[in-house]
């Protein structure tokens, strides 16, 4: 339904949920079709497989269900453990820093982790006092921009995540 209004390559899983109808409705059709089709006239058995097929359903929403909740919960621990670093134990950078940030998580597992940058996040631990903040592609990439003159830090995410300080 909302495939007119959203760029290709923008579509959310999040957009399904009104395009799902549909799919409920049509479902529900050939399920009653099947039913009468296999029990004509005996409406205790249409009602005991109409049953099994909507509690089977629903375990498979349930089951999607936790699997995305989970993701999520993965990535918004990937945010705080970023966060909460920077606000314990980099609290007092000096706004002439330079921090640079090697393989910056914008999606993990096909979830949102820092989709407009991580200076927005650190914004929320250093308000108006914010240092540069630069991400790169690799460490060697960081350490040759490095400026001289003013403090560098150089922090590293793994592929599960977990970032790191470069020394």
């Amino acid at each position: 339904a909302l495939v007119p209004f959203v760029g290709l390559g923008n579509i959310a899983d999040r957009y399904l949920y009104l395009a799902s109808f549909g799919l409920c409705v049509s479902l529900v059709v050939v399920l009653e079709h099947l039913v009468k089709v296999v029990s004509p006239g005996k409406t205790r058995n249409q009602g005991l497989i109409l049953c099994a097929l909507v509690a089977l359903l629903g375990v498979w929403y349930y089951s999607t269900n936790v699997t995305e909740q989970k993701k999520w919960e993965y990535a918004g621990k990937i945010t705080r453990t970023t966060i909460a670093l920077f606000r314990t134990d980099y609290e007092t950078i000096p706004s002439s820093s330079k921090l640079s940030f090697v393989n910056t998580p914008v999606k993990q597992n096909g979830v949102w982790v820092f989709p407009v940058g991580l200076a927005d996040g650190l914004w929320f631990v250093y308000q108006e006092k914010s240092p540069a903040i630069y991400q790169f592609n690799s460490i060697d990439e960081a350490r040759a921009a490095s400026v001289s003159g003013s403090i560098n830090y150089i922090f590293y995410f793994d592929k599960n995540g977990r970032i790191a300080s470069v020394k």
